[in-house]
C-alpha cells in the first residue's frame, strides 16, 4: 500500500490513452495513476512539471533527459516495456544493439545503454526472459 499522495507517472501510448486495466493494481493499491500526455508520446517539458512528485515512473519510448532525472527528486524506480533480450552477454557489448531497425530509424540503439548503466551505477543486475521482458535494477548512490 502506498503512502498517501504517492504518484506513478504512466507514459506508454497504449496505457495512457484512456486508461488500462494493467493499472489497476496500481489504483488498487493507493497510487494515483499520472498521465501527463495521454495517447502521445511526452516531451521533455510535460515530464517536467510532473516527475518531481512522483515515486515510480513506467516509461515509454520517450527520452528519459538528464533534466528529467534531476527533477525527480522522490522517484524510487523506472520501469521501460520490452519484448525479452535474448543473449544478454552480447547486449552488453559497447556498440552492440538490440533496436529494432524502426526504433534505429527514430534515433535508439546506438548500443551504448546498457555499457553506460552499468559503468555509472553502484549496483547494476540485470536478467532477461525472450517474449517475457527484460528487468535491469541500478542503484545509483548520491553524493
Amino acid at each position: 500500500m502506498s503512502d498517501a499522495g504517492e504518484r506513478i507517472l504512466v507514459t506508454p501510448r497504449s496505457l495512457s490513452k484512456g486508461g488500462h486495466p494493467a493499472l489497476d493494481a496500481l489504483t488498487a493499491g493507493g497510487y494515483e495513476v499520472v498521465f501527463p500526455a495521454p495517447g502521445r508520446q511526452p516531451g521533455e517539458a510535460e515530464l517536467l512539471k510532473v516527475v518531481g512528485d512522483c515515486v515510480g515512473y513506467l516509461a515509454g519510448v520517450e527520452p528519459i533527459t538528464a533534466r528529467v532525472l534531476t527533477a525527480a527528486s522522490r522517484l524510487k524506480v523506472i520501469s521501460r516495456n520490452g519484448t525479452g533480450i535474448e543473449n544478454i552477454d552480447l547486449a552488453m557489448q559497447e556498440g552492440y544493439s538490440t533496436a529494432t531497425p524502426e526504433m534505429r530509424e527514430m534515433g535508439f540503439g546506438a548500443g551504448m545503454g546498457l555499457p553506460n548503466i552499468r559503468r555509472n551505477s553502484d549496483i547494476f543486475d540485470i536478467a532477461s526472459q525472450p517474449g517475457r521482458g527484460t528487468r535491469v535494477e541500478i542503484i545509483i548512490n548520491a553524493g
